[in-house]
């Protein structure tokens, strides 16, 4: 089975149903979404393999092609886990994301030109914020809830696939 998720349209589909999903991302080349730069509290470290690195960061939209889901994980109320309750969609997806140089406040001063592989691209809800690093976020926790249903069920049956354009 395949879901299509049209990031710029803001429209997920998947067997018949539509649901919100978008992927505003804080940067520094978003006009509406901004990351201010030289200001410690804003930097992002990049993960790679599923590990938080010490490498500051500029995230990215998802990005576009085809991605397999391979799971649904329910996560619990721990507040360690709170970006992602109650359920995380997981995907493949990874792209490549540019290292900044830190300024000497430890925000953000500039690219490096150097590239590292951000993976962990997935899709849920968040309580508290409606920006991600990248990932696509169900506008309310009742749809993250039952795509992840949905899509629970269809993994039961083989595989899952996320086509993103």
């Amino acid at each position: 089975m395949k879901a299509t998720w049209n990031r710029d349209k803001e429209d997920l589909e998947f067997n018949g149903k539509h649901f919100r999903v978008w992927c505003h991302v804080r940067n520094e080349i978003d006009p509406v979404y901004i990351r201010r730069l030289h200001e410690k509290k804003e930097v992002v470290f990049a993960i790679v393999s599923g590990i938080q690195t010490d490498k500051p960061y500029m995230p990215r939209k998802f990005p576009k092609g085809t991605f397999e889901i391979y799971a649904v994980e329910e996560v619990s109320k721990d507040p360690t886990q709170k970006d992602f309750w109650p359920i995380k969609i997981k995907t493949n997806a990874d792209h490549d994301v540019e290292i900044w140089a830190l300024d000497k406040n430890c925000g953000y001063d500039h690219g490096t030109g150097i590239f590292v592989k951000d993976g962990c691209l997935w899709i849920h809800w968040c309580s508290w914020s409606g920006t991600t690093l990248g990932c696509g976020r169900a506008e309310t926790e009742k749809q993250i809830r039952e795509l992840g249903e949905m899509i629970q069920d269809a993994l039961s049956a083989g595989k899952v696939f996320l086509e993103v354009i």
